[in-house]
This record gives structure tokens, C-alpha cells and sequence, in this order.
């Protein structure tokens, strides 16, 4: 009698909570390292196969001339590729020449041990996607070197954000749905299921927003108002390159400040990066700051993986580049 029951007592509640969790959890790190792992595939493509599709729209490369306060900043719009440094080789150049330091995206141990003088876009052939970007970035190194130019990395950028970021798009979602499939399985069973509707309209909510904001991202918009900042901006936007976007404002701004003495006449600070990113730097650079740390406040999921300000200086005698200053920021 008392076997019978202990066995049909019904479930404890908060058995159920923890079985809920464990899943989700497992289920949606599963579908962000499988996110990783896609990415990682997609930028080690052949890039024989990939060269005429990813060059089909043009090689972008717009210069937008704006200011922070007195200080002439240019914000170069590029496909970043080595095919697309090696046709504005001489524009690049000029615009190394005529700044304090450069500005640039990406500047990862794969793309210093490229920037040196001796390298030559011309030899260079590039096996992967990956490798062809690195080459383009690695040919600016090489003239920021031969004018002892510093290289200033302003993207926070990092594999654990880019993690934290697919789990935000890919694992969340997952997660959620598989989850409610699951429980609606227990339901049918008569199993006990945990109630919390609100955490998971919570989570619906911040999957769709992020959803929204990564398709309007890439949805056609006209060059003349992306490259120059121009249009509306969505408030709204809420993903990983509006963190992106926001965070290389700030960091522009710090910069500013903080290199003010090293700025001589008529010279511009140069930023290269991916021409989808020009628009949002564009807008955040135009609005107050008091807005732009509220807004990076709801972005606390990034920035406790995110990168500092880094600045790296050429040695000619090494013939490498070393980490001159790290900026917290």
C-alpha cells in the first residue's frame, strides 16, 4: 500500500524545473556551437569557388569625410578582401600617408604576421574566404608599417561575443521552441510541467527583437544612405552588430580624446571596416552620448566578453607587431 502510493505521487514541481532547464541549456549551446561551427566552414570556403559571387555586387570602397568636434575622421566603407586592396592600393596609400594612425576592423595575429613592407598583394593567393580577408587588412598593415603608422583596433570583437551572439540568434530560439515541443509531449504523457510563461514570452520577445534587427540589417538598402549615414534609424535595432556599431562609436570617440596631441594639420583619422557597419557608426557618432551608454547598458551579454581598445606599433627591427596600449573603454 504505501509502495502504491509513493509511485503515483505526482511529480515535484521543481523536478520539473530543473529537467526544463538542463534541456534548454543543453539544446540551445548546442545550436550556437553548431552556429560556430557553420560560420567557421562558411569563412574557410575555397576562395577560387567564392571570389566571383562575393565581388558580383562590387568591391566596395566609399570614403565618408565627417568630424568629432575639430578632428576630420574618414570612414572608409570596404569589401574587405585582397582583391579590393590591391585595386585602391594607391587610395589607400594617400590615406595612410596623410593620418596620425589607422583605424582598422580586424587586426588578428593571422593578419600581423602579413603586414609587414615586404608584402606583395600581387603574390599573395589566398586558399580560403578567410585568408582573403586577412589579406586585406594585412596589405594596409604592410603601408602602415613602411610609414610607421600605428593600427588602432576599435571592434570589440571576439570568439567568445561571436558565441554569445549565435546563441542570441541561433541557440535562443531553439532552445525555446524544442522546449515547448518537449513540454507539450509531457502534457499529452499527463507529466507534470513546469509553469513560466513569462520567462519564455521574455525570451520569444528577445529572440523575435533580435530577428527583426538582423533581417532589416540585411535587407537592400540604397548605397547613397547607407555609406553616408543618411535615413532612418531603427531605435529598436538590438543585435550583435548594433553592439558592434555603437561600441566602435564610443571607442572613436575615446580615441579622439585621448590621441587629441598626436593630430597634426589637415590630417584625418582613417577607419577601414565592412561597409555594413558605416551607417550605424554614422548615426550613433550624431547622437548624444548620455543616449548611447544608456543603450549599451542592454548590451551588458556582450560586453562581458568584448574587447578593449587595442593599439599596436610596428618594430623594424623584429619585423613584427607588438601590443603598444590596451584602452579600456
Amino acid at each position: 500500500m504505501a509502495d502504491d502510493i509513493i509511485l503515483n505521487m505526482p511529480e515535484r514541481e521543481d523536478s520539473s524545473i530543473v529537467s526544463d532547464a538542463l534541456t534548454f541549456g543543453t539544446i540551445s549551446w548546442t545550436g550556437a556551437v553548431a552556429g560556430t561551427l557553420a560560420l567557421s566552414a562558411l569563412f574557410n570556403l575555397d576562395y577560387d569557388e567564392v571570389r566571383d559571387p562575393l565581388k558580383m555586387g562590387g568591391l566596395k570602397y566609399i570614403e565618408t569625410p565627417t568630424t568629432i568636434g575639430s578632428t576630420n575622421i574618414r570612414l572608409i566603407s570596404v569589401s574587405h578582401l585582397i582583391d579590393n586592396f590591391t585595386s585602391h592600393r594607391n587610395q589607400i596609400e594617400a590615406t595612410v600617408a596623410n593620418s596620425p594612425f589607422v583605424c582598422l576592423e580586424y587586426f588578428d595575429a593571422s593578419i600581423r604576421a602579413l603586414a609587414n613592407p615586404e608584402f606583395n598583394p600581387e603574390s599573395f593567393k589566398p586558399k580560403t574566404f578567410s585568408e582573403a580577408i586577412d589579406g586585406f587588412f594585412g596589405g594596409i598593415g604592410s603601408i602602415c608599417a613602411e610609414y610607421e603608422k600605428d593600427i588602432i583596433v576599435l571592434n570589440p570583437e571576439n570568439s567568445l561575443s561571436q558565441l554569445t551572439a549565435l546563441y542570441m540568434l541561433l541557440g535562443l530560439p531553439i532552445g525555446l521552441v524544442t522546449t515547448d515541443f518537449y513540454n507539450g509531449a509531457r502534457k499529452l504523457l499527463g507529466r507534470p510541467v513546469s509553469r513560466r510563461n513569462l520567462l519564455r514570452l521574455f525570451g520569444y520577445g528577445t529572440a523575435a527583437l533580435v530577428w527583426k534587427s538582423m533581417i532589416s540589417d540585411f535587407s537592400p538598402v540604397p548605397d547613397q544612405e547607407m555609406y553616408k549615414g543618411q535615413g532612418e534609424f531603427d531605435i529598436t535595432r538590438w543585435n550583435y552588430l548594433d553592439w558592434r556599431d555603437l561600441r566602435v562609436a564610443q571607442n572613436l570617440i575615446r580615441i579622439v580624446s585621448e590621441f587629441q596631441e598626436e593630430m597634426k594639420n589637415n590630417q584625418a583619422i582613417p577607419l577601414f571596416q565592412g561597409a555594413l557597419h558605416t551607417f550605424g557608426v554614422m548615426k550613433y557618432l550624431s547622437t548624444d552620448p548620455k543616449f548611447l551608454d544608456i543603450k549599451r547598458r542592454s548590451y551588458t551579454h556582450y560586453d562581458f566578453t568584448g574587447e578593449s581598445i587595442k593599439r599596436f606599433t610596428f618594430d623594424k627591427d623584429s619585423i613584427t607587431w607588438g601590443l603598444k596600449q590596451t584602452i579600456s573603454a
